[in-house]
């Protein structure tokens, strides 16, 4: 499978960090999708994992028809304990794909919860069957909770 690149992009108090240059933060494209899944989850999941993992019932499993993007939204109620943040990230096949690091879902305790939400476009995504995983972490080791969360897929 050849993929060149994920790109993602910050919105709703979301922050990208990207590995590239400065210079290098934008970028442009178009893309062609006509099919979409969806999975809507209302339990609430939690991780202490340092390490990214799976985030419960945020998968969907697509058949790429022609090669071509992948559109992955994913929109959550988030919240944490202390100042601990929670990192998001969206993985096809199993594997992380591109220049930029994970999405930060910044959360306080003494926020409460709040909605977040990324997008993530994958490039040259070749015919066949394809998975599209949210994976998550906590960054201190406290405990980060997630819950109410929409995962959207459009392929071609």
């Amino acid at each position: 499978m050849k993929l060149s690149s994920l790109r993602l992009f910050a919105a709703f108090g979301l922050l990208a960090a990207a590995a590239e240059p400065a210079a290098a933060a934008r970028f442009t494209g178009s893309c062609n999708v006509d099919k979409m899944k969806y999975v809507i989850v209302d339990t609430t999941a939690s991780t202490t994992s340092n390490a990214l993992v799976p985030v419960p019932g945020s998968s969907i499993n697509f058949t790429q028809t022609v090669a071509g993007c992948v559109e992955v939204e994913f929109t959550a109620s988030a919240t944490a304990q202390g100042t601990n943040s929670m990192s998001v990230q969206a993985y096809i096949d199993g594997q992380y794909f591109g220049g930029t690091a994970p999405v930060w879902f910044f959360t306080r305790g003494d926020v409460g919860q709040a909605v977040h939400s990324m997008t993530a476009i994958f490039t040259d995504v070749q015919p066949g069957l394809h998975n599209i995983q949210i994976n998550y972490a906590s960054d201190d080791g406290d405990p980060v909770f997630i819950n109410q969360r929409h995962l959207v897929v459009r392929y071609h």
